[in-house]
């Protein structure tokens, strides 16, 4: 099994499933239900769901078309690994099912879920590229002209020589040859649209992915939680940092109906401006946005709190 359990997302937690969720089930013994309200990519449902299958795993997301592409995953729909050109994309991205949370997720820039992937310059380049990977055919000769080009007027080294080689009877599956192009072509980085469709297609083939409850589209108020011994974790936009696509958040609505709830629930934060909460838990995670723009790291806390009902 891949260590990413989820569909790519901004604001995932898959570095930390197995920091938090064991933590929280271990405080509960007997629980029956675990329910996740703000699911997202869904790493913490899928986690859950394969680790513990005794309890009954529900994974909840506002956005129908993020959660409608799980859905699709759960039901075995095919996944397109066709290349989206920017106009396809910019024309389908809005759209409110499992196709326009295939383009959100996996074509746009840091998982923004509204920015084109790649850039214009370099579009073409991974077009053709993408062929050669799907097909074991392409424009060779393209390819390394662009490569050489990118090179000198990127790194100054005017005599660089890019040499592309492809044996498609060698290399017979679209990843093997995808992971041999990479390592060809490291200047222009990897083909990260069929690493993130790959990525689906684990998600797909998960026997445990058939147990999961999938609903979408209702915020967490509207969730219908029942059965004996419950659980409920919230990954909910942060206080004081970008919202989510939907918009604004009401944290001291949201706050007031985590303390008036009478099962468990925890909830993931950098920080929040309620006191009745209780922290019981800080892991410190690498911030990668901000190493993608310098070279010293930069560390924040994800902080776990608790309504303190037992």
């Amino acid at each position: 099994m891949a260590r990413h359990y989820g569909i790519p997302y901004m604001g995932s937690k898959q570095k930390l499933v197995d920091k938090f969720i064991p933590f929280i089930v271990n405080r509960h013994p007997g629980v029956t239900h675990f329910y996740d309200l703000f699911g997202g990519g869904a790493s913490i449902a899928l986690y859950a769901v394969r680790k513990y299958p005794k309890i009954s795993v529900h994974y909840n997301e506002l956005s129908n078309a993020v959660g409608g592409l799980l859905q699709y995953l759960k039901d075995g729909g095919d996944i397109p690994f066709d290349f989206i050109p920017r106009q396809d994309f910019e024309r389908d991205y809005t759209r409110e099912d499992w196709y326009g949370g295939l383009l959100q997720t996996c074509w746009t820039f840091g998982n923004n879920q509204k920015s084109y992937l790649y850039g214009l310059r370099i579009e073409e380049f991974k077009q053709e590229a993408t062929k050669l990977v799907m097909t074991g055919k392409g424009n060779i000769d393209f390819l390394e002209q662009f490569n050489n080009k990118y090179v000198d007027e990127m790194f100054k080294r005017v005599d660089f020589n890019t040499r592309i080689y492809m044996d498609s009877k060698r290399y017979k599956t679209p990843y093997q040859r995808r992971i041999v192009l990479n390592r060809q072509l490291p200047e222009l980085g990897p083909l990260q649209h069929m690493a993130r469709l790959e990525r689906l297609k684990q998600i797909q083939q998960m026997p445990s992915l058939q147990r999961l409850n999938i609903t979408s589209g209702k915020t967490y108020k509207e969730v219908n939680i029942t059965g004996k011994n419950i659980i409920v974790y919230c990954d909910p936009p942060y206080e004081n940092t970008a919202e989510y696509k939907e918009g604004g958040f009401d944290h001291k609505e949201f706050y007031e109906w985590v303390m008036t709830r009478t099962f468990p629930v925890y909830l993931s934060s950098y920080k929040i401006s309620d006191p009745r909460l209780k922290l019981i838990k800080a892991v410190k995670t690498r911030s990668l946005l901000a190493s993608a723009y310098t070279d010293k790291a930069s560390y924040n806390y994800e902080n776990l709190y608790w309504n303190g009902v037992v």
